[in-house]
């Protein structure tokens, strides 16, 4: 068994406690800061997605799918980093338009069975949040990809 000198346990005895409350501080803030990052991806993206519904009425009551096209598409390019895919469904939850083809369609129609929705329903799969907003005859889903926070030279980024 060694015996450590004074200095050897005065610099313990204050290394150590410095480090545990350091890492416990970090933790909490980094953690603080992805909530507030979730927070914030949600409101963005309800800002999206009820302009977008109530845009997107007059399109599918006249059923012209270009023009509904055209205005997701324009949403979609001027929301790229949170947007993943946006997708309109008519009432009788068959896709109207989309615009991004991709294999997960389904996860974004309302499930079989599920009454639609009468407000913004927001849900939550993975590393996805799924938006979904009703405004009559048309069902609009925005999927969302959760942003992820990477440290950066002490800043937070964006990617």
């Amino acid at each position: 068994m060694t015996k450590y000198g004074l200095r050897a346990r005065v610099l313990t005895l204050t290394i150590a406690p410095t480090l545990i409350i350091g890492l416990l501080l970090s933790a909490y803030f980094i953690h603080n800061r992805y909530e507030d990052l979730e927070q914030q991806l949600t409101v963005t993206g309800e800002a999206i997605i009820e302009p977008l519904a109530i845009a997107s009425e007059i399109g599918l009551t006249n059923e012209s799918r270009e023009s509904v096209r055209r205005l997701i598409g324009f949403t979609h390019r001027q929301n790229s980093q949170y947007v993943r895919s946006i997708a309109v469904f008519d009432k009788r939850n068959q896709l109207f338009v989309t615009s991004n083809y991709h294999r997960n369609l389904d996860l974004m129609s309302v499930p079989d069975g599920d009454p639609i929705p009468t407000k913004l329903e927001i849900s939550r799969q993975k590393d996805t949040l799924l938006l979904r907003a009703l405004f009559v005859p048309l069902v609009v889903s925005v999927q969302v990809s959760i942003m992820k926070a990477r440290w950066a030279t002490s800043a937070w980024r964006w990617i």
